[in-house]
C-alpha cells in the first residue's frame, strides 16, 4: 500500500518505495506542494538530467511545520512524526543524544552525501536539527562530526533556564509554561486528556488543543480568578454542538441545583455536584442543554449526557463509583469532525 511504501521510504530509506510514491503522486505535484509550503530551494528533477536539490534551511522549515502541524492536519502530522520516531537508521545524529531521547528523523545517503534531519523531544522541549554534508571522501568524518554536533546542541538546550515542560509520548506532544501548571492544577489526564497538537498562535492568541479541551492564554481571563489566571478554555462544547447541528430550547428554573438564566438551562444531581467540585464555570462554562439520554458522538453509545459551553459530561454507569462522570473528547471531535 502507499502507506507501507511511505513507511519503508522513511524508516529504512528504501529507494524502491520512494520511486513508487514519486511516480504515483507525480514530481510536478510534489514540487508544487513544496513551493506552496515555502520550500523554495527544493526541487525534484525526477525525469530530467539535473539534480534533486534542497537546503538545510528548507529542511528546517519542513521539520518545524511537521512539528507544529503547519503543513498538513494535526492527525497527519502525528502519523508522520510517529513514522519518523520508528527510524531504523540511527547511527548519525542520535549517537550524540542521551539514550532514550525520542528523535523523529529522516536520513539521506548518496555517493558523497550524508544527511540527517528531524525533531528532538528533549526534557526542556522539542527542537529541530538538520545536518547536511557533501563532497565526502568517506563517511567517517560525517559520522563523527554529526554525533559531536548533536551532543553540543542537546547540551545547549538542556542547560538553558526554561519553564517546566512535559513530553507525552502517547501523542508526541509537549506541554509547558502556564498551560502545564493549569493542566496539573485542574485534573490532568482525567479532565483534559493528552495534548494532541503543539502550542499555536491563532488570531494573536496562544492556544493548545487537548483531547477534551482547548487551552487559551488571554489577558482578559485574569478576571476569572484562580491560579494561572490568564489560562482559560475554549468554547468547545458550543463549537461541537454547532458542528452536529444541536440546539436546545430554554427551560424554566426547576428549583433544584443551579439555574443559569444566561442559557436557560439548569444543572442538577450528579452533574451539579461534579460541576461545582471540579472547576465550575471556569472549566465547564454554563450548561447549554438539559440532562438527557443521548448517543455519544465519540463511541455511538447512549449515556445520560449534558452539554456545557466548554465540555460535555456523560454518566458511564459501568465505571467505579466516583469516576462515572466522563468528559467527552471534544478536542478530538472538533479537530476531526464527523
Amino acid at each position: 500500500s502507499l502507506r507501507q511504501a511511505a513507511r519503508l521510504m522513511i524508516t529504512v530509506s528504501d529507494n524502491t518505495s520512494a520511486s513508487l510514491l514519486v511516480r504515483t503522486l507525480g514530481p510536478d505535484n510534489i514540487n508544487r506542494f513544496m513551493r506552496q509550503n515555502g520550500l523554495t530551494h527544493s526541487y525534484l528533477d525526477w525525469w530530467g538530467g539535473g539534480d534533486n536539490l534542497t537546503t538545510p534551511l528548507d529542511m528546517l522549515r519542513e521539520m518545524e511545520m511537521i512539528a507544529t502541524s503547519g503543513m498538513v492536519s494535526a492527525q497527519s502530522s502525528r502519523e508522520m512524526i510517529n513514522t519518523m520516531l520508528d527510524q531504523q537508521i540511527d547511527d548519525l545524529l542520535p549517537v550524540g543524544l542521551p539514550d532514550g531521547t525520542p528523535f523523529a528523523h529522516k536520513t539521506g545517503a548518496l555517493d558523497s552525501l550524508l544527511h540527517d534531519a528531524g525533531i528532538v523531544y528533549s526534557p526542556t522541549g522539542p527542537y529541530v536539527i538538520v545536518v547536511m554534508s557533501s563532497y565526502l571522501d568517506n563517511y567517517d568524518t560525517a559520522h563523527n562530526v554529526m554525533s559531536a554536533l548533536s551532543q553540543r546542541v542537546y547540551n545547549y538546550f538542556a542547560s538553558r533556564p526554561s519553564s517546566p515542560a512535559l513530553y507525552f509520548p502517547e501523542t508526541t506532544q509537549s506541554v509547558g509554561h502556564d498551560f502545564l501548571k493549569f493542566w496539573f492544577a485542574y485534573g490532568g489526564i482525567e479532565t483534559f486528556g493528552y495534548p494532541i497538537a503543539p502550542e499555536q498562535l491563532k488570531d494573536g492568541v496562544l492556544v493548545q488543543q487537548f483531547e477534551r479541551a482547548r487551552f487559551e492564554l488571554r489577558a482578559e481571563n485574569a478576571n476569572d480568578g484562580g491560579g494561572y489566571t490568564q489560562v482559560g478554555l475554549g468554547l468547545l462544547g458550543t463549537e461541537r454542538a454547532n458542528q452536529l447541528g444541536l440546539s436546545w430550547s430554554r427551560s424554566p428554573d426547576p428549583g433544584t441545583g443551579k439555574f443559569f438564566p444566561q442559557t436557560g438551562q439548569a444543572i442538577t444531581g450528579a452533574f451539579y455536584d461534579y460541576w461545582l467540585n471540579n472547576g465550575g464555570a471556569r472549566l465547564f462554562g454554563y450548561p447549554i442543554s438539559p440532562a438527557a439520554d443521548m448517543v455519544s458522538p465519540a463511541d455511538s453509545k447512549t449515556y445520560t449526557t449534558q452539554w456545557f459551553e466548554r465540555a460535555r459530561m456523560e454518566i458511564h454507569p459501568d465505571l467505579p463509583a466516583g469516576h462515572r462522570i466522563v468528559l467527552g473528547t471534544l478536542g478530538r471531535e472538533v479537530a476531526s469532525p464527523r
